[in-house]
C-alpha cells in the first residue's frame, strides 16, 4: 500500500510539472512572440517525426555518450582500484582526481580537439572525460566498503592479484560503481552534446544550434525535450538493475 501510495504520489507530481511547463510556454509565448506555443511544439514534433534527421541525429549523441560512458567506466574503475589499494596509492591520486575533478570540463575541449581532430573522437573523448569522475571518485568509494576479513582470507590463500580484484574488490565495489555509472550517463551525454556544438556535422547538439540559428525554437526545444526523455528512460532502466543488485547483495 504504502508504496503503491509513493507511486501515485509521484507520478502526480511529474504530471503536474508537464502541466506546468506547457503553461509556461503558453504564456511565454502570449508575452514574447519569439518563444513557441505548445501547439507550436507539438507541430514541430510532428513534422520531426515523420522524418529521419531526429532519429539520425539523437542515434549519433546516444552512441557518443554510451561509447564514452563505456570507456569512462573501464579507465574509472581501473585507476580507483589502483588509487584505494593503498594508502599511499590513496594519497598520491586523491588530491590529483579531486582538483582535475573541481576544474570546468569545457576547458579541456579545446585541447581534445587539437588532440583528436574533427569527427567522433573528440566528442567521444569528451563524453568520457564527463563519465570518468563520479565512476573513479564512486570506484574510491567502494574501495573502502573492502572487508578487511575477506582480503586477508585472499591473501592467506595466496589469492593473485588479478584474483584479488575480481573475487574481493569487484564484487564489494559493484553498487558504488553502478550508481557512479548512473551520474556517468547524464554527464557522458553532457560531454558529448558539448563538443557537438562547438565542433559537429552530426548529433543532437548539432541539430539544436542548427535550428537555433534558423530561428526554428519549436524544433530545437522538440530535439532538447526528446533527449531529456531518452536519459530519464535509460536512467530508470539502470535504477531497475540497481535494485536487482541491491536484492543480491543483501542476499
Amino acid at each position: 500500500m504504502f508504496v503503491a501510495g509513493a507511486r501515485r504520489h509521484r507520478v502526480t507530481i511529474q504530471a503536474g510539472v508537464v502541466l506546468g511547463v506547457i503553461a509556461f510556454l503558453f504564456v511565454a509565448s502570449r508575452i514574447n512572440s519569439f518563444i513557441p506555443s505548445p501547439v507550436a511544439v507539438f507541430n514541430a514534433a510532428s513534422d520531426l517525426a515523420t522524418g529521419k534527421e531526429l532519429y539520425w541525429n539523437l542515434g549519433v549523441t546516444l552512441y557518443e555518450a554510451l561509447v564514452g560512458l563505456l570507456i569512462g567506466t573501464v579507465l574509472g574503475v581501473s585507476l580507483g582500484v589502483l588509487a584505494g589499494s593503498s594508502r599511499f596509492a590513496t594519497e598520491f591520486f586523491n588530491p590529483i582526481i579531486l582538483a582535475l575533478y573541481s576544474v570546468p570540463k569545457i576547458v579541456f575541449l579545446p585541447l581534445l580537439l587539437m588532440l583528436f581532430g574533427v569527427g567522433l573522437a573528440p566528442k567521444i573523448a569528451n563524453a568520457t572525460l564527463h563519465a570518468f569522475f563520479p565512476v573513479v571518485l564512486n570506484s574510491l568509494v567502494g574501495m573502502r566498503e573492502v572487508k578487511l576479513l575477506h582480503l586477508k582470507v585472499a591473501r592467506s590463500m595466496r589469492a593473485s592479484p588479478g584474483q584479488t580484484v575480481t573475487k574481493v574488490f569487484l564484487p564489494s565495489m559493484v553498487l558504488p560503481v553502478f550508481a557512479g555509472i548512473r551520474l556517468g550517463l547524464g554527464l557522458s551525454v553532457m560531454g558529448a552534446l558539448l563538443a557537438e556544438l562547438f565542433q559537429a556535422n552530426a548529433g543532437a547538439g548539432y541539430l539544436v544550434h542548427q535550428f537555433y540559428s534558423k530561428g526554428l525554437i519549436g524544433e530545437m526545444l522538440v530535439v532538447i525535450i526528446v533527449m531529456f526523455i531518452l536519459i530519464l528512460s535509460i536512467n530508470a532502466g539502470m535504477k531497475n538493475i540497481e535494485n536487482r543488485l541491491s536484492r543480491w547483495r543483501a542476499a
